[in-house]
């Protein structure tokens, strides 16, 4: 009986530890137009099968721009776009609603952390 318990055990977790959790599901898929006040954009990906909670969530860069994502979910294996210009949020869209690009031509770093401030993704580059 003992020995049934124990691999029950082990059989949980086992199973736990391949559960993702939100920091594993939301990725950095794309940056693109950098330097472009009007088109620049960085696209977030949830590649997992269920939504995830990106309520204070954030981006930045290595100067402290920072944009703070307000309530809202990224919804199961979906994308979502952050523009730095201007437009109305939508489910899939978000503005920055900045005038002046965030992202350096030259090279930056993008961080993603979520609501605690944890380092979900850096992506760095350069020219």
């Amino acid at each position: 009986m003992k020995w049934l318990v124990a691999a029950l055990l082990i059989v949980i977790a086992l199973l736990l530890a391949t559960v993702p959790n939100a920091q594993t599901c939301v990725v950095i898929d794309g940056l693109a137009y950098v330097g472009n006040e009007t088109r620049e954009q960085i696209t977030l990906k949830n590649v997992c099968p269920f939504d995830v909670d990106i309520t204070g969530w954030t981006v930045e860069d290595t100067a402290n721009h920072t944009y703070r994502f307000g309530d809202g979910f990224l919804m199961k294996e979906s994308f979502m776009t952050l523009h730095s210009g201007k437009g109305s949020d939508t489910e899939s869209e978000r503005y920055w609603n900045r005038a002046a690009a965030v992202w350096n031509d030259d090279g930056d770093v993008v961080f993603l952390r979520d609501s605690a401030g944890n380092v979900v993704q850096m992506l760095s580059y350069s020219a």
